[in-house]
Parts: structure tokens; sequence; C-alpha cells
């Protein structure tokens, strides 16, 4: 993922929008950027820090995008469990379905 594609994909990740493929890329992106982590702390700031200080409540920046990332990271292996059960299953049902076909066969 490059800078430009990470810059669209900030809405998105602020709603916990992103498919496994995209979020994945955009974590990597985001460890790696030091020019993405500040754009991503500047959408945080006006999305989040503004209505947070209209309210009269403390804001930690860097609190909340940890928090965020994390929460998100945890996401990305769930999902990653998920699919591998799935295709474990997959893989079951096939070898199910050609033990009875061979089973009725012969």
């Amino acid at each position: 993922m490059n800078c430009k594609e990470f810059e669209k994909h900030i809405p998105r990740y602020q709603e916990d929008k992103l498919s496994i493929g995209e979020l994945s890329a955009f974590l990597a992106h985001l460890g790696e950027c030091p020019v993405c982590q500040e754009e991503l702390a500047i959408h945080y700031l006006i999305n989040d820090g503004i209505l947070r200080l209209e309210e009269g409540g403390a804001f930690d920046l860097q609190q909340i995008m940890n928090d965020h990332r994390e929460r998100s990271i945890n996401q990305l292996r769930k999902r990653r469990i998920w699919n591998r059960v799935v295709y474990g299953l997959e893989v079951l049902i096939v070898i199910l379905v050609a033990v009875l076909v061979f089973l009725i066969l012969f």
C-alpha cells in the first residue's frame, strides 16, 4: 500500500470497515511510514479530538490511536483464525464426500 491509498482508507479504518486484506496492508504501512502515522493522527485529532474537547472530556490522542490499532490487530487475528477454521472444515467436507463416494461405488 502506498501513502495515497493509505490516506483514502483512513475513514473506513476509523469506522472499522476495512476488509481483511485492506486492514492487513493498512496496518503494515502504518507501522512503516511516519508520514502516514502523522496523517492518521491529524484525522483522529479532527474527527475525535474536537468532539471530545467540545464535550469537555479529556483527550489522549496517542492512547486513542493505540487502542484502535490494538483492536484492529485483534480483529485481524480473529478473522484469520476464522478463515483457517472455515478452510479446515471445507477440506474435511471434501474428504468426507470423497470417502462416501468411494464407499458407494466400491
